[in-house]
C-alpha cells in the first residue's frame, strides 16, 4: 500500500506538470501523455480502494483519447480509448449508473465506427441493443424503454452511415413496435421515432410515405402543444423542419421554403414570454431556415431570416450571455455577411467581415488552446478575401489568403486532422489566382508548383503517413507567403509547412 501511495504521488506530480503543457500547448503529443498518465493513475486509485477518483481519471482519459481519435486521426489509439471505456463502463454499471454506463458504450461503438471498422462498430450496438432489450423485457419501464429507443437509434445511425438504409429502416421500425407495444401508451415518444422513421423513407426515396407520415407526426405534436407546458415544443418544430428538409430535398425548394418559414411562426406563437429554451429554439429554427434558403439560392429570404437570427442573438450578447452567446452572434453575422456576399452587396459584407474577423482574432487570442476557434479564424478570414477579391482589393485578399495558409500550417503541427491538408490546398490556388491578378506572376507560378507537390506527395503516401514519428523532409521551395514545403511526421501524422 505504501508502494502504491508513492507512485500516486508521481502520478499525480505528472498529471500537474502535463495538464499545464497541454493547456500551453495542445499538440497531439501533449494531449496523448496526458491520456496515458490518468489512465494509469486511475488504476493506481483503484488498487488503493478510491473508486471516485478511479473514475473521474477514467473519464477524463476517454475523453482525451476520444478527441485524438476522433479530432486528430490518430485510428492507432482506438484500441486503448475501448480498454479505458470498457473499466469505466464496468464502474458505471456497478454503481447503478445505468444512463452513463449507456452512453459510455455507445461512445465507443461512434469512435469505432469513425476509424471505418463500420462492421465491428454494428455487432457492438447490436449487443448493446440486446441487453436494453433484455431489460425492457424484465423491466418494463419507461426508463428501460428510453435506453432502448437511445441504443437503437444509434444503431439506426450508424447502419444508415454504412450505407446500410434498408437495415436502419427495420431498426427503426423496431423503434416504432417497442413503443406501441409500451404501456400506458406514449404518444410523444412515438412521434419521435416516427419522425426518424420518415427521414429514412424519404432517404429511400419513399417520398410520398415519409411525408405522409410526418403530416401525422406534426398533427401529434400539435395535440401535445397546444395547452402544454413548452416541454414539446422543439419535437414539434423539429418535425416540421424535417417536413421542409424533406421537401428540399426533393427539389420542391419554394414548397421547403414555406414549411421552415410557417416553422418560425409556429415556435414564435407557442413559446412561452422569457423562456430561454424558446428563445433559442426560436434563434435554431431561424438559422435552419437562414441555411436551406441560401443554399436553394433564395437569398431574399435568407438575408430576412439571417436578420432576425443575428439580431435575437445580438440582444442575447448584450444581456450578459456567455462566450457560446458571442459565438452565436458571430455565427449569425457570418450568414448575414455571405448572404450580403451572394446578393452582390460586397460593401456591407466587407464592413460585417472585417468585424467578424476582428472579433473571432481577439477570441482566439484569449484562448490559445482552442483549436476550434482557430478555424473559425480561418473562416471568416476565408470569406473576407472572396468579398475583397469580388471589390477588386486584391492586396487585401492577398493578406487574408497568406494568413490562412499560415494558420494551416500551425494547425496540422498542433495536432488537427490530416484533411485540412485539402482546404490548404484551395488556399494556395486563390493565392496564385490573386497574385496573378497582381501581375506577381513568378510567385503565383511558385504556389502552383507547392499545390503540386502537395498533391503529389498526397496520393503518394498512405493514409496517417509521413515520415514517421520525429521525421523531416527538405525544403521544396517557397511560395508567396514564404517558407517552404518540409516533410516530418512526428504525433500528428503529417507536417506541412508553407
Amino acid at each position: 500500500m505504501a508502494d502504491l501511495q508513492a507512485i500516486l504521488e508521481r502520478q499525480t506530480s505528472k498529471v500537474e506538470e502535463l495538464r499545464q503543457q497541454a493547456e500551453s500547448e495542445p499538440t497531439v503529443a501533449s494531449l496523448q501523455a496526458l491520456a496515458s498518465i490518468y489512465r494509469d493513475r486511475a488504476e493506481t486509485f483503484a488498487g488503493l480502494g478510491q473508486h471516485d477518483e478511479a473514475l473521474e481519471d477514467r473519464q477524463a482519459a476517454a475523453t482525451l483519447l476520444a478527441q485524438l481519435v476522433l479530432g486528430a486521426g490518430r485510428d492507432d489509439l482506438v484500441e486503448h480509448f475501448v480498454d479505458v471505456g470498457e473499466k469505466l463502463r464496468e464502474q458505471l454499471a456497478s454503481l447503478g449508473r445505468k444512463d452513463e454506463a449507456l452512453d459510455q458504450a455507445l461512445s465507443e461503438t461512434q469512435v469505432v465506427a469513425a476509424t471505418g471498422q463500420a462492421a465491428r462498430a454494428i455487432a457492438q450496438i447490436r449487443r448493446v441493443v440486446g441487453e436494453q432489450e433484455a431489460a425492457l423485457r424484465q423491466e418494463a419501464s419507461v426508463e428501460n424503454l428510453d435506453r432502448l429507443l437511445k441504443a437503437l437509434s444509434v444503431l439506426s445511425g450508424t447502419l444508415f452511415a454504412a450505407e446500410k438504409a434498408e437495415e436502419a429502416l427495420a431498426v427503426e421500425d423496431r423503434a416504432v413496435d417497442a413503443v406501441r407495444a409500451f404501456q400506458p401508451e406514449q404518444p410523444d415518444r412515438l412521434a419521435s421515432v416516427r419522425s426518424n422513421r420518415a427521414l429514412t423513407r424519404a432517404a429511400l426515396g419513399n417520398t410520398d410515405e415519409a411525408l405522409a407520415e410526418l403530416d401525422e407526426v406534426v398533427a401529434s405534436y400539435d395535440q401535445l402543444v397546444v395547452g402544454g407546458d413548452g416541454t414539446h415544443l422543439a419535437a414539434a418544430a423539429e418535425a416540421r423542419s424535417r417536413r421542409g428538409q424533406v421537401l428540399l430535398q426533393q427539389n420542391k425548394v419554394d414548397e421547403g421554403i414555406a414549411t421552415l418559414q410557417e416553422t418560425v411562426a409556429f415556435v414564435e406563437l407557442h413559446a412561452k414570454e422569457g423562456d430561454q429554451e424558446g428563445a433559442a429554439l426560436l434563434r435554431s429554427t431561424l438559422r435552419h431556415l437562414t441555411q436551406a434558403a441560401r443554399s436553394g439560392s433564395k437569398l431574399d429570404e435568407a438575408f430576412v431570416a439571417a436578420e432576425r437570427w443575428a439580431a435575437l442573438a445580438q440582444t442575447l450578447a448584450d444581456q450578459g450571455g456567455d462566450l457560446t452567446s458571442v459565438e452565436e452572434l458571430l455565427e449569425a453575422a457570418t450568414e448575414r455577411a455571405l448572404v450580403l456576399h451572394l446578393l452582390g452587396r460586397n460593401d456591407l459584407a466587407f464592413e460585417d467581415a472585417n468585424q467578424i474577423v476582428e472579433t473571432w482574432d481577439r477570441l482566439a487570442q484569449a484562448q490559445p488552446g482552442r483549436l476550434d476557434v482557430l478555424q473559425r479564424v480561418m473562416m471568416a478570414l476565408d470569406l473576407r478575401e472572396r468579398i475583397a477579391g469580388a471589390l477588386g482589393k486584391h492586396e487585401e485578399a492577398l493578406a487574408d489568403q497568406t494568413a490562412i495558409i499560415n494558420m494551416t500550417q500551425q494547425l496540422l503541427q498542433r495536432g488537427a486532422p490530416p484533411q485540412l491538408i485539402q482546404g490548404l490546398l484551395v488556399s494556395l490556388q486563390r493565392r496564385a489566382a490573386t497574385l496573378k491578378a497582381l501581375g506577381r506572376n513568378l510567385e503565383a507560378q511558385q504556389d502552383l508548383d507547392i499545390l503540386k507537390q502537395l498533391v503529389q506527395r498526397m496520393t503518394q503516401q498512405p493514409p496517417g503517413g509521413g515520415a514517421g514519428p520525429g521525421g523531416a523532409g527538405g525544403p521544396l521551395g517557397g511560395g508567396a507567403g514564404g517558407g517552404g514545403l518540409g516533410g516530418g511526421g512526428g504525433t500528428s501524422g503529417g507536417g506541412i509547412i508553407i
